[in-house]
């Protein structure tokens, strides 16, 4: 099982990386990794890549572990949290003005409204878009 050498590898990697980036990518890959097979794992690694970033002011080491939150919800249909997630995502995007970030969010936002049954969410999000 490959992957699962790779997980062993990566956990026994990384009481030993000396760069807080370094941990920040093992404990993102552990979190998408056992988001699909172990929920308290995923969602301590998740909480280690946030808080991570947070402690080193890294706003897209904060992105990446609330985009993996934000698929995390998704899976477990908590399509609420999705939401939100997506609107913090939008507004650390817009924050630092990256575009990527900022139309993937609203990407989010758009499905999150289909998933609670809003449809016509996406419209009106399109005309809030072009309102100077």
């Amino acid at each position: 099982m490959q992957g699962q050498v790779n997980t062993d590898s990566l956990l026994q990697a990384l009481p030993h990386v000396e760069s807080y980036k370094k941990a920040l990518d093992i404990h993102n890959r552990l979190a998408r990794h056992y988001m699909y097979i172990d929920s308290t794992a995923a969602l301590f690694h998740m909480a280690a890549t946030d808080s991570l970033a947070e402690a080193h002011q890294d706003t897209i080491g904060r992105i990446m572990a609330s985009q993996m939150k934000t698929r995390y919800h998704q899976l477990r249909s908590n399509y609420t949290g999705m939401l939100e997630r997506q609107k913090w995502n939008l507004m650390m995007g817009k924050k630092i003005n990256r575009e990527d970030f900022i139309s993937g969010s609203y990407s989010g936002i758009s499905v999150a409204y289909q998933y609670l049954g809003v449809p016509d969410m996406p419209k009106q999000l399109k005309i809030r878009l072009k309102s100077p």
